[in-house]
């Protein structure tokens, strides 16, 4: 549970901080950058919260049968 927390933690840090970082001045090439990253950050938050939930209801179905 510890290893979801930071995972997800660290995912949103990463987003929190690439969006911060598109409020400066770039040039075109660094913003393309940044918004492929903001992306990848997204789905693999989304695929840990996915998977996160599998496993919770996998424990639940186990644990009534």
């Amino acid at each position: 549970m510890i290893d979801f927390q930071v995972q997800v933690l660290g995912h949103r840090r990463n987003i929190e901080r690439y969006c911060g970082l598109l409020a400066t001045e770039l040039t075109d090439l660094q913003r393309q950058y940044l918004h492929k990253r903001i992306a990848v950050e997204h789905f693999q938050l989304e695929r840990l919260e996915k998977s996160w939930a599998e496993q919770q209801a996998y424990s639940r179905s186990s644990a009534t049968h």
